[in-house]
């Protein structure tokens, strides 16, 4: 058979996959320089990173549901950075997080389409991969990538088994349409962060602005009212006014200054 080579676009860098057969072979791949240097894929893997994922539920839902449909015993929904890749639900495993650089879905992100292998021990990718060469094994993966709004891939829904498998183009498409449903609840909960933020901020401007209506309405009467009060009595006196009168205006305005001052830092605030 022909050997034939695929090239596939990795912004910046390449590989070459070998197609001829069963046996993958990586030409060129320089993947730590592709993570490391991808920071704003990195920044958005990090707000999603830092979400509560208030509906785990529905997370779990999706990775049970991609193993029922692919016939899988494992499932899981991952959040790749260039150090570990944080599982945000998981079915048939118990995960939480796995070092970057035995990932499968570190391949899955640099793809389009589905990332389809059907027998680990045939790429050579995966041939000292701990998670191909302990028992139990794993010997077939099928991963999507989690393509948020901004178009950076920051993760995958994935589903594995311990013998070689083929998916129908059913499976395949419902993991494709799962692996959207995903991102999309991610977005949600982000959108959810952003609007209770801006929801604290204008409640903070709210209670700085009924500050300043207080500051205005009430603490500024009493010292005018004062200071009114004595300029009557000087006007009375014909302006002619004692030292202690004088000592109260003085003291009068500095209070004023005060609460000017106040009003300004609340301002400074909003």
């Amino acid at each position: 058979m022909k050997n034939t080579y695929k090239n596939i676009n990795l912004g910046g860098a390449a590989y070459r996959k070998y197609t001829g057969g069963n046996l993958l072979s990586i030409k060129f791949i320089d993947w730590q320089n592709i993570m490391k240097n991808n920071f704003d894929r990195l920044y958005t893997v990090d707000i999603f990173k830092k979400l509560n994922y208030n509906r785990k539920k529905e997370f779990q839902d999706l990775a049970s549901l991609a193993a029922s449909i692919c016939e899988t015993p494992v499932a899981f929904i991952t959040l790749l950075d260039d150090e570990y890749n944080h599982f945000i639900a998981a079915s048939g495993i118990e995960i939480t997080i796995a070092p970057a650089d035995t990932s499968f879905c570190r391949y899955t992100i640099l793809q389009d389409d589905l990332m389809i292998i059907n027998d680990t021990m045939l790429d050579d990718r995966f041939i000292n991969n701990p998670f191909v060469c302990r028992n139990p094994a794993v010997r077939f993966y099928a991963g999507a990538a989690l393509e948020a709004n901004s178009g950076y891939k920051i993760g995958s829904l994935c589903v594995m088994d311990i013998k070689p498998k083929e998916l129908t183009d059913i499976q395949k498409n419902a993991l494709a349409v799962l692996s959207r449903q995903a991102i999309i609840l991610m977005e949600l909960e982000l959108s959810q962060k952003l609007l209770n933020e801006q929801v604290a901020d204008i409640e903070t401007q709210n209670k700085l602005l009924t500050n300043i209506a207080n500051v205005q309405s009430h603490e500024f009467r009493g010292p005018v009212a004062s200071l009114l009060g004595v300029m009557n009595i000087i006007r009375e006196d014909g302006y002619i006014a004692p030292k202690e009168y004088l000592l109260m205006i003085e003291d009068t305005i500095k209070k004023l200054d005060q609460k000017i001052h106040l009003i300004v830092e609340y301002t400074q605030i909003l």
